[in-house]
């Protein structure tokens, strides 16, 4: 997903800089519509799969003490940068918050933060698509070497999608790795509880000792 938008904008760029050059090469910003389409499936791909991981959630129970650490870490945290299509123009860090507890990262167990996940995808997905579709409308000034006036003129729709979607992209692409840390770390704190179902565990290291020599 990530692969795929970013190679898009590297294409969009590098057919804005042959224009500017004098050396029209429409097929880069084709092959970058084509890429971002690709962006939009796979999106739509991770945000059914989001959904089976929310339906597996409700059939078994987590670890309580997994529960315990991931709550912990979450009251301690600060707020997370999330995408939203208000504020700025393109900046969409600060949308409307739905109810949140007064201090902390705004979540208390991982169920809310595959949701949020989940939400924010889509979210993102559908302004893919809306910047997909400006693209389309703009491809035939490409194809008249007219595409670089376009964007530098900001009159056009895509001009502005295109940006709001590469800051979505990178918020949400944050927003998912910090999230996801979480998890991690909660694991590695209750570390072998609740990995009973694997064959076998490694034996625990043997304690760190003090000093410089052996």
């Amino acid at each position: 997903m990530l692969a795929s938008h970013y190679q898009g904008d590297e294409l969009l760029e590098r057919g804005v800089l042959a224009e500017l050059k004098g050396s029209p090469q429409p097929g880069l910003f084709k092959e970058a519509l084509r890429l971002f389409e690709q962006t939009a499936t796979e999106m739509a791909r991770l945000e059914k799969a989001y959904g089976e991981l929310l339906a597996l959630h409700q059939q078994a129970a987590l670890d309580p003490a997994f529960e315990t650490a991931v709550a912990r870490i979450l009251k301690d945290a600060g707020p997370f940068e999330r995408p939203g299509l208000e504020g700025s123009r393109y900046s969409m860090v600060a949308r409307g918050t739905p109810e949140r507890p007064p201090s902390g990262s705004g979540f208390r167990s991982l169920i809310e933060i595959v949701a949020a996940q989940q939400a924010d995808l889509g979210l993102v997905r559908r302004q893919m698509e809306e910047t997909i579709k400006a693209f389309r409308d703009v491809i035939p000034l490409a194809e008249k070497g007219q595409f670089a006036p376009l964007i530098l003129s900001g009159r056009w729709a895509f001009a502005d999608k295109i940006l709001q979607s590469i800051n979505l992209i990178q918020v949400y692409s944050r927003f998912f790795t910090r999230s996801c840390l979480v998890t991690i770390d909660a694991t590695m704190q209750i570390y072998p509880a609740g990995l009973a179902w694997l064959k076998e565990l490694p034996a625990e290291p043997p304690p760190a000792r003090g000093g410089s020599g052996p």
